[in-house]
C-alpha cells in the first residue's frame, strides 16, 4: 500500500481559500449586508454633486452624498424638480437655490456662503444636523415656507425674512435670528431650544396653538422688533428678555413666566389693553426707564385674569431710572410672605416694585377691577397701602378715580422713598395685627375635631368660614353668644374665618381642624 503524502503547498492554499469565501458566504446571508458607509445608500455610492446647472432632477436616486451649487453670479438660478435628499454636507456657494414647491432634506451640515434660498408654502426644509452649525440664508423680500424642522444642530442661522406658514419644529441647540425677521404662523414646537437675538432681531407669532416657553441664550436675549397677532393663548417666556424697537399685542398676552421682560427707553408699546398685557406671574417683572422730566409712564401688567396696570412718575430733575413692576393675586400679611389677608375689606392684589437707583422720589398709581374687593370694601374711601416697618401702613384716605373706568378702582400716592410691596386698601380696615385682635371672640377647641364653639359672638352675627385657598366651608348666621359649628366632615388643615357684625367685620383668626 501506498503511503499517504501531504498536500503539496499550491493544493493547500486552495482549499483553504476555498474554505474561507464559504464562510464569508455563509456569514453574509445569515446575517445580512452590512450598514451603508459613510457617502452611500442601500448599499450604494452617492452621487457627490457639484453643479452649474439650472435645475436639479435626481435620475436614478433620491439621495445625494455632498452637494455644492456654485452658480457663475449670484442673481442665477436653479430649481428642484423633485424632492431632494442630501446625505452629506449641502454647500449652497453662489446663486439661487429654488425649492419649486418640493422638500429639501439635509443629513449634515449645511453652508450659504453668498448663495440664497428661495422658497413657498408649499415647500419645506428638514436639516438633521448631527451637533453641526448650519446657516440659511433667504432671498430678497419676505420669503414663505410651509414647513420648517431642523433636529440636533448646534446652532441654526437664519438670515432673511421668513415666513413659516404651517409649523416650525426644532429639537435641540440653538435658533440664531440675530439677521432676520422670523415669523412663524402656526404651530411652534421648541424642545431644549433656546433662542438668539440681538436689537435688530425681528419676531412675528401668529400662533393658534399652546406655544411652548421660549429661552433666550444670556448675552443674546434681545429684539428689536416684537409683535404677536391673535393668538389664542399667551406667548410665554422662560429667561430674561430686552426689546428695543417695539413691542405689539394684537389680541394677545405675554406671560413672564420666570425672568425680566425689559423694554429701552425708546421701545415703543402698541395694542396693550384691558385684554392685552403683561402677565408677571409669580416670579417674572416688567422692567422700564422712567424718565426724570415728571412724565407718568405705565406698566401695563395683570395677572393670568385681571388687568392691573401701574403708573410711575418721577419728580421732575431727577435721574432716568430702571423700575421692576409684577403683580400677583392675593395679600400676604408680611408683604411677600406669611398668611393671606384677604378677610380684610381691600383689593386682592399685591403690587411689587423696585428700582435700580439708590434714592428717588416717585407717584405711583394703581389700577385694579372692583370685582377683586374683597367683602365690606368701601370704593370711596380707599388708599394705597405699603408694606414697611414689618407692617402694612396707612394714610389718610382718598377718593377712588371710578370716572375713566367704571368697573375699575384707580388711587394714587405721592411722595414715595422707599419700596416693597403695594396694595389697595378700604379705609375702614385694620391695618395692623394688634387692631385685629381687638374684638376677637373665643374660639374653642382649637385645634377642633368634630364641633367647634364662638364664644361671646354678637347673636346674628355672620361667621364665614374659608380653606387658605380661600374656598368658603361654612356661611351661616350665628345663633346666639355661644354658637357650635359642626367641622367633623372638614378635611384636616388650616381654616380662616370672619364674624361680621352690622355690616363689619368685627373678628377674624385661624381655625385648625385635626382628624
Amino acid at each position: 500500500m501506498r503511503k499517504f503524502t501531504s498536500f503539496n503547498p499550491l493544493k493547500r492554499a486552495f482549499i483553504v481559500c476555498l474554505l474561507l469565501s464559504t464562510a464569508l458566504i455563509s456569514a453574509y446571508a445569515f446575517q445580512g449586508p452590512p450598514p451603508p458607509a459613510p457617502g452611500h445608500h442601500g448599499g450604494k455610492p452617492l452621487h457627490h454633486l457639484t453643479t452649474t446647472k439650472d435645475s436639479l432632477t435626481p435620475r436614478d436616486t433620491t439621495h445625494f452624498g455632498d452637494v455644492t451649487i456654485e452658480l457663475k453670479h449670484d442673481s442665477d438660478s436653479i430649481r428642484l424638480d423633485s424632492d431632494f435628499v442630501c446625505d452629506g454636507n449641502f454647500h449652497l456657494k453662489k446663486g439661487v437655490l429654488n425649492l419649486n414647491h418640493h422638500k429639501l432634506k439635509i443629513h449634515g451640515n449645511c453652508l450659504a456662503d453668498s448663495g440664497t434660498i428661495k422658497c413657498d408654502s408649499l415647500s419645506s426644509i428638514e436639516v438633521i444636523g448631527n451637533d453641526s452649525t448650519i446657516k440659511l440664508r433667504f432671498g430678497h423680500g419676505r420669503q414663505h415656507l410651509g414647513k420648517l424642522k431642523i433636529h440636533d444642530c448646534d446652532t441654526t442661522v437664519i438670515e432673511g425674512d421668513l415666513v413659516v406658514t404651517d409649523s416650525v419644529e426644532l429639537v435641540g441647540g440653538v435658533l440664531d435670528i440675530s439677521t432676520a425677521a422670523f415669523d412663524p404662523q402656526g404651530p411652534f414646537t421648541m424642545l431644549n431650544t433656546f433662542l438668539a437675538g440681538n436689537g435688530k432681531s425681528t419676531f412675528n407669532y401668529h400662533g393658534n396653538t399652546k406655544p411652548d416657553t421660549l429661552r433666550f441664550v444670556s448675552g443674546k436675549d434681545s429684539l428689536g422688533i416684537l409683535k404677536i397677532d391673535h393668538s389664542k393663548f399667551p406667548l410665554v417666556f422662560g429667561t430674561n428678555v430686552r426689546i428695543c424697537d417695539s413691542l405689539c399685542l394684537d389680541s394677545a398676552k405675554i406671560l413672564i413666566n420666570k425672568g425680566i421682560l425689559t423694554l429701552d427707553k425708546k421701545c415703543v408699546l402698541k395694542g396693550f389693553n384691558r385684554t392685552n398685557y403683561v402677565i408677571t406671574g409669580d416670579s417674572g417683572s416688567l422692567q422700564r426707564t422712567v424718565p426724570g422730566n415728571g412724565k407718568e409712564l405705565e406698566f401695563p401688567i395683570g395677572t393670568v385674569k385681571h388687568y392691573a396696570p401701574a403708573f410711575i412718575t418721577q419728580v421732575k430733575g431727577a435721574d432716568t431710572s430702571e423700575y421692576k413692576v409684577n403683580v400677583v393675586y392675593g395679600v400676604l400679611t408680611n408683604g411677600l410672605t406669611g398668611d393671606s389677608l384677604n378677610l380684610r375689606p381691600l383689593i386682592k392684589n399685591t403690587w411689587h416694585v423696585t428700582c435700580s437707583a439708590d434714592s428717588f422720589r416717585i407717584t405711583l398709581k394703581l389700577k385694579a377691577p372692583k370685582e377683586l374687593a374683597t367683602l365690606g370694601f368701601n370704593p370711596k374711601k380707599c388708599f394705597i397701602s405699603h408694606y414697611e416697618k414689618h407692617r402694612w401702613d396707612s394714610i389718610p384716605p382718598t377718593v377712588a378715580d371710578t370716572l375713566t373706568d367704571a368697573t375699575a378702582i384707580t388711587l394714587t400716592r405721592t411722595g414715595i422713598q422707599t419700596l416693597s410691596p403695594f396694595t389697595i386698601m378700604s379705609a375702614s380696615a385694620p391695618t395692623s395685627l394688634s387692631s385685629l385682635q381687638e374684638n376677637k371672640v373665643m374660639v374653642y377647641p382649637n385645634p377642633a375635631t368634630d364641633f367647634v364653639t364662638f364664644s361671646a359672638a354678637t347673636t346674628g352675627s355672620k361667621l364665614t368660614l374659608m380653606d387658605i385657598t380661600g374656598r368658603i366651608q361654612r356661611n351661616l348666621t350665628l345663633s346666639s353668644d355661644n354658637s357650635t359649628v359642626n367641622v367633623s366632615d372638614l378635611p384636616a388643615g388650616l381654616y380662616l374665618y370672619k364674624i361680621v357684625s352690622n355690616g363689619k367685620i368685627t373678628t377674624t383668626g385661624k381655625l385648625a381642624v385635626k382628624k
